[in-house]
């Protein structure tokens, strides 16, 4: 190497030098003038609940202390179409339950199918009577199978506190 290209690379090592440390220098100077908030993230507070019966995907799920019911449900996929979903008030606070039980159709009570009852049978029903029990075999003969209970509040004289006394009691 000779004497001009030993001083040409000197000269760019002493510029490589020289505009590394002006980078730092004005580096450090910008982030000292800066004032910087330091933030801490506070985690919520869970809880291993496992969630078993006629759920989409059994298993445990890591729940948020206070969760309801539904929170958990929906962690574990939703309901299959074998559950009992009225065996369980999913608004309810689970007060941080660590097992949740999703029963299935079978193992519920018997339910008197709203679609095939005959009057007689839809009297024994709390709230209903034979005048309301006569209303829903007319509404029913009129328009057709009922497609869910939650129907029953269009037959004149049924609401929904009347729908909610018999719900656990019906099928379709």
């Amino acid at each position: 190497m000779g004497m001009h290209s030993r001083r040409r690379m000197t000269l760019l090592i002493l510029s490589v030098i020289a505009i590394t440390s002006a980078s730092v220098i004005l580096i450090n100077s910008y982030f000292a003038s800066k004032t910087f908030i330091q933030m801490s993230i506070q985690q919520t507070p869970t809880l291993t609940v496992d969630i078993r019966g006629e759920v989409a995907e059994p298993g445990f799920y890591e729940l948020q202390l206070g969760y309801e019911i539904n929170d958990a449900i929906a962690a574990a996929g939703g309901y299959t179409d074998l559950a009992a979903t009225d065996a369980i008030s999913t608004n309810a606070d689970a007060k941080n339950r660590t097992f949740i039980y999703v029963p299935s159709i079978s193992q519920s009570p018997q339910r008197i199918n709203i679609n095939t009852a005959e009057i007689w049978l839809l009297d024994a029903l709390p709230g209903i009577g034979e005048t309301l029990a006569g209303r829903i075999v007319d509404y029913r003969n009129e328009y057709g199978p009922y497609m869910s209970a939650d129907e029953l509040t269009y037959v004149s004289g049924i609401g929904e506190s009347t729908l909610a006394k018999i719900k656990g009691k019906i099928t379709i």
